[in-house]
C-alpha cells in the first residue's frame, strides 16, 4: 500500500504551478479518516494547500467537508492520518495552538463586546504586549474598512460590517492558514456576491493560505484557485474551477456541478473506432471511443450547452420537442423543451440573438457532441 506520505508529496508536485520554483506547502492533511459511531463522515482525506491559495471545499450538506475543517482546526481528532501545517504535525495539537484563524457560518461574535473588543479577543487570550495589540488591532480595522465602529456592538452592525468583524478577528493573530465555514451564507444574494470579491482580493493582497467550506457552486468558482470536491465522506476531485467543471472525473461530479441534463442513450461501436449515441428522444451524436464500451449509457449535455432551432440539427433530426416553460433569469433565459417523455433544459443568453421562442413553440436541440458527457450503465 502506498505510504500517505509519499502520495500527499506526489500530490503537492502535481498541484504545483508548473514553475520551476512550485510555492510551498502551508496545510498537509494525510489520508485523513473520521467516524461518529456507524457513521464515516471522512474517508481517506488527503489535501495539499499551498502558500497564498484559497482552496474551496465543495459539496452538498452531509457529505463531509465541515468535519474535515474541523479537524483542520482541532476540533476534532482524525481515526487515521495526519495533519501538518508547514510540515510540522499537528494532528493532536490543541486549536489555540494551531495558527490558525476560523470565521463561521454565523460569526460567533461577542455580543456583550464591542468591535475593537472582538477583534483583539485572540491577541488578548495570547497575552501580547498592550502595544502590539493596539498595533494588530489598527491594521486589521483598516484593511476591512471598519474605521469608526471600534465602539459599536454587533447588534448596531450590518451583516455585512459583522462578516468583516468576524474576519478581522481571524486576521489579527496573523494565522498560517485562515478556515471560512460558509463564513458568507448569511449574507443575502447582493452583498455575498460582493464581499465574495471584496474576502478574494484581500486575501491574495495579503496572501493568506485560505480554506473555504461551501455547498454554493458559484462561490466555490469565484473564490477558489482550486476545488476540492466531496462526495459521501470522500474528496472525489481536486483542481482549478475550470479543470473540474470541464473534465468532470465521476458522474458525481458532472451531476452536482451546472445545470446539467441526463438522458439514457445506446452506444454502438463504428468500424472507424467511434461510438454512434441514441438517444430515446430522437437525438443521435458520434462520440470518440474511450472509456466507455458499447452498450446502455446515459448522456449527459449541460444546459448552457444546448441551443434551441426551428429546423432540424446534426444532432436532432427527429420529431422536434414542445417549449413548456420559459423563464427569464436576467442575463439568461431557461427553456424547458418537453421531448419524448424527459424534460430538457437549455439556457440561453439573452442577448444571444435569434428568433424569441415562446411556450408551445416546436423546437429542435442543437449542441456540440465534443461538449457532451458518455457515462456507461442505466
Amino acid at each position: 500500500m502506498t505510504d500517505p506520505r509519499i502520495a500527499a508529496t506526489a500530490l503537492a508536485a502535481e498541484e504545483g504551478n508548473g514553475s520551476a520554483r512550485p510555492r510551498p506547502v502551508d496545510l498537509e492533511l494525510l489520508d485523513v479518516s473520521k467516524s461518529f459511531g456507524r457513521v464515516q463522515a471522512v474517508t481517506g482525506g488527503s489535501l495539499v494547500v499551498h502558500r497564498g491559495e484559497t482552496l474551496a471545499l465543495l459539496g452538498p450538506s452531509g457529505c463531509g467537508k465541515t468535519t474535515l475543517l474541523n479537524i483542520i482546526a482541532g476540533f476534532e481528532y482524525p481515526d487515521t492520518g495526519e495533519v501538518r501545517l508547514r510540515g510540522r504535525p499537528i494532528t493532536t495539537v490543541a486549536p489555540n495552538h494551531r495558527d490558525i484563524g476560523l470565521v463561521l457560518q454565523h460569526y460567533a461574535l461577542f455580543p456583550h463586546l464591542t468591535v475593537r473588543r472582538n477583534i483583539d479577543y485572540g491577541l488578548r487570550a495570547r497575552r501580547l504586549p498592550a502595544a502590539t495589540i493596539a498595533e494588530r488591532v489598527g491594521e486589521v480595522v483598516g484593511l476591512l474598512k471598519l474605521d469608526g465602529l471600534d465602539d459599536r456592538y454587533p447588534a448596531q452592525l450590518s451583516g455585512g460590517q459583522r462578516q468583516r468583524v468576524a474576519v478581522a478577528r481571524a486576521l489579527a493573530i496573523r494565522p498560517v492558514v485562515l478556515l471560512l465555514d460558509e463564513a458568507l451564507s448569511a449574507l443575502d444574494k447582493n452583498l455575498r456576491e460582493q464581499m465574495q470579491v471584496e474576502l478574494s482580493l484581500l486575501l491574495r493582497r495579503l496572501e493568506i493560505t485560505t480554506v473555504l467550506v461551501t455547498h454554493d457552486q458559484r462561490e466555490a468558482f469565484a473564490m477558489g484557485d482550486r476545488i476540492a470536491v466531496m462526495e459521501a465522506g470522500r474528496i472525489v476531485q481536486t483542481g482549478t474551477p475550470a479543470e473540474v467543471y470541464a473534465r468532470p472525473r465521476t458522474r458525481f461530479v458532472l451531476e452536482f456541478l451546472g445545470s446539467t441534463n441526463c438522458l439514457a442513450a445506446e452506444a454502438r461501436a463504428t468500424a472507424d473506432g467511434w461510438l454512434e449515441v441514441w438517444t430515446g428522444q430522437g437525438l443521435r451524436l458520434r462520440q470518440r471511443a474511450g472509456s466507455v464500451a458499447a452498450g446502455r449509457a446515459r448522456l449527459y449535455v449541460r444546459a448552457e450547452d444546448v441551443r434551441l432551432s426551428p429546423a432540424p440539427t446534426p444532432v436532432h433530426d427527429a420529431s422536434p420537442g414542445r417549449v413548456g416553460l420559459v423563464t427569464f433569469l436576467g442575463a439568461v433565459r431557461r427553456y424547458v423543451v418537453l421531448l419524448g417523455g424527459e424534460q430538457v433544459i437549455a439556457e440561453v443568453p439573452v442577448h444571444a440573438g435569434g428568433d424569441e421562442v415562446s411556450v408551445d413553440d416546436l423546437v429542435y436541440l442543437d449542441f456540440d457532441p465534443e461538449r457532451s458527457y458518455l457515462v456507461a450503465g442505466e
